[in-house]
């Protein structure tokens, strides 16, 4: 009888070849990398997730936000990739730039952020996002965000990426130089300021990021050192009115700059320069020069001339007094023997030298044009004695004015509320020098209370709605001696209730000079609402 079960040797024979196969299996698994394959794909098909993640998260903001900038785009998104739980489930480890950057490699590019995911760093910028690599393997970032000079220092600010655990060297040669110079080395911070520098001079400074992988990146920038105030800026450098005491006179120099002062006394020496505010035991002709000094570097410098307390000469003359015409001509004669002139002002009307500190018209030339616009305000103006004053500075500070009555000057002046016209019986002005005539109201412009040569004016309106109404009228008149017992007429009344004008012109004779001058304007009552821009007097020259 034939046994049909396995025997023990052929169970274990069989065992033993199993075992050899799986063997060359497995062995055959790993040196193939199939373990190594599997494991890559599936990193791939998280970072895929990821960057598809992040792309559908752009493109919902665009969808939602298509009327905001790219940048306000990326920072919604930036925000929704942050807040996102989502994301988080893709990776163990989620971190979000914390504000968009416009800077890649030293360069301007567009606004974009990163996301850092169990290390892999991705990009998102407004095309869309992708991986650029792991964290700790990429090259370090480092741009300028900001490089300021004064006269001896040059201070640069820079911002680092991807540079954990590294450091930042700073470096500067100046331009005719062929190497850099290593200042400092800083894991600190990202700030250093290059001292002891020469104003006006171009510098260049280059920054390394060294990080801890062993990789660099580098950012240049020039920058020129600013100079030291110019002594001729005004209240740069400031002498002081001469004190003359026996013949020798004293000044001090002041400015309104942070720097110290340096001075010498005629002959300049790059070697003499004092360090001091007061000069003293100078004589007539000595010249003080004076300059601003960092501490390094100085500035160019300003001059004082040791002269007379002499002031200037102002001679005037008109150079047609017979022609009535809108401009007439001043002729000025205006010198020094002294210091020479520094400033030569002009206004109209009787004007003191305290005006001309802070006001007056600068000129040049040896004439003046006058003409009525020159004058600030109508109001109360006496346009029958028309006087020009006219100031001079010298060189040494000392001050001078004359003044001049012209003659035969025709008129012509724009008014608005504040420059001769004034509203009341509920008129409203605004900023502008604009009257509105209140609806329904006894709305009135007036004035300007001027005193006027014997002629023929012409005054023109400027406004809107200058009209009445059916019932009611627009109003307007000229009038002298308002608001006293010698009030009357100049002009008589005239009523308007027809069609809308913008514009009204109309004039009216004097016989002789006559005082407080009104030309007025009124609602009274009207429900239309009149406005006045201006109210112009001209001089009827026909």
């Amino acid at each position: 009888m034939k046994n049909k079960g396995i025997t023990l040797i052929a169970l274990v024979i069989t065992i033993i070849i199993l075992l050899i196969l799986s063997g060359i299996t497995i062995q055959s698994i790993t040196n193939t990398g199939i373990f190594e394959n599997a494991n890559k794909a599936k990193l791939e098909t998280k970072r895929s997730q990821i960057k598809e993640w992040l792309s559908l998260n752009l493109m919902e903001t665009q969808t939602t936000s298509y009327d905001k900038t790219d940048s306000e785009i990326l920072e919604i998104a930036r925000e929704k990739a942050e807040k996102s739980e989502e994301l988080k489930k893709l990776g163990k480890s989620v971190n979000v730039d914390g504000e968009l950057s416009t800077e890649e490699d030293g360069e301007i590019v567009d606004a974009y952020f990163y996301v850092i995911v169990d290390k892999d760093v991705y990009k998102v910028d407004i095309s869309g996002a992708r991986f650029i690599g792991e964290q700790g393997k990429l090259k370090p970032k480092i741009t300028i965000q900001n490089i300021t000079s004064t006269t001896n220092s040059i201070t640069v600010k820079v911002k680092t990426s991807r540079n954990e655990g590294g450091k930042v060297e700073y470096y500067i040669k100046a331009e005719d130089e062929e190497k850099y110079e290593l200042k400092e080395t800083k894991t600190d911070d990202t700030e250093y300021t290059f001292e002891n520098l020469i104003q006006e001079k171009q510098y260049n400074i280059k920054v390394i990021a060294k990080a801890e992988n062993g990789e660099t990146a580098e950012a240049t920038e020039n920058k020129v050192t600013s100079k030291v105030v110019d002594a001729t800026k005004e209240g740069a450098i400031v002498f002081s009115t001469l004190t003359w005491v026996n013949g020798k006179a004293n000044t001090t120099i002041s400015t309104n700059t942070n720097y110290l002062i340096q001075y010498q006394v005629n002959n300049i020496n790059a070697q003499n320069w004092i360090t001091g505010k007061n000069v003293d035991g100078l004589l007539h002709g000595d010249k003080v020069y004076a300059r601003l000094w960092d501490g390094i570097n100085g500035g160019t410098y300003g001059e004082l001339n040791v002269i007379d307390n002499t002031a200037p000469n102002i001679n005037l003359s008109q150079a047609d007094v017979t022609t009535k015409e809108y401009t007439k001509i001043i002729n000025t004669n205006i010198y020094d023997n002294e210091s020479g002139i520094q400033t030569k002002k002009y206004a109209i009307g009787n004007m003191d030298i305290e005006y001309f500190r802070n006001n007056g018209i600068v000129f040049s030339g040896d004439t003046i044009t006058a003409k009525t616009a020159d004058m600030e305000t109508a109001e109360r103006a006496d346009f029958d004695n028309i006087y020009y004053t006219i100031y001079a500075k010298n060189n040494a500070g000392i001050e001078s004015i004359n003044t001049i009555k012209v003659s035969n000057l025709l008129i012509e002046y724009e008014m608005r509320y504040g420059t001769g016209l004034f509203a009341t019986g509920g008129a409203i002005a605004d900023a502008s020098g604009k009257i509105i005539l209140t609806a329904n109201s006894n709305a009135c412009q007036y004035g300007p209370y001027a005193t006027l040569p014997a002629g023929t004016y012409v005054v023109t309106i400027n406004g809107e709605n200058l009209y009445g109404d059916q019932k009611e009228h627009f109003v307007y008149d000229v009038i002298t001696g308002g608001g006293t017992e010698n009030e009357k007429y100049i002009k008589e009344p005239v009523y308007c209730n027809w069609a809308n004008t913008s514009t009204i012109t109309y004039s009216f004779t004097l016989k002789e000079t006559t005082r407080i001058i009104e030309m007025r304007v009124g609602s009274a009552g009207n429900s239309v609402t009149p406005i006045i821009n201006s109210v112009t007097i001209k001089s009827d020259n026909v």
